[in-house]
């Protein structure tokens, strides 16, 4: 992922060894709470959700922790905070990711020469 004008690197995370990141899908206008964390730690945990799909098929649900510029913690890293096989199947072609977070809706496309399957998936 990379973010700003010069394009410096702003984080990096691996799902799963040896499974690169195939497909992002990130929208910066959303923030969800994190009421688990908030209970851990006792302060308001807001995140931007990224959603990555990985060469396998596996989807992987991150949270990019939303830093407010008046908090001393500074700007955590981004964690994993969940992942799904569900729409993991194999394909010959390429695999590409478009979700809609707001909506939980996902859909999983692998593009060949000559077909396109399409693998819905909501939560």
């Amino acid at each position: 992922m990379l973010s700003g004008d010069d394009f410096e690197p702003r984080w990096t995370v691996v799902p799963k060894r040896g499974d690169p990141v195939v497909g992002l899908a990130d929208n910066n206008d959303v923030l969800f709470e994190d009421r688990r964390r908030q209970r851990e730690t006792g302060h308001r945990e807001l995140y931007e959700p990224i959603l990555a799909l990985t060469h396998s098929g596996t989807l992987v649900t991150l949270a990019d922790p939303y830093a407010d510029p008046d908090d001393p913690r500074g700007k955590e890293p981004v964690r994993v905070i969940g992942s799904s096989d569900v729409a993991q199947q194999p394909c010959a072609g390429e695999r590409e990711l478009l979700a809609d977070k707001v909506s939980g809706t996902a859909l999983v496309l692998c593009t060949t020469d000559e077909r396109t399957h399409v693998t819905a998936v909501t939560g």
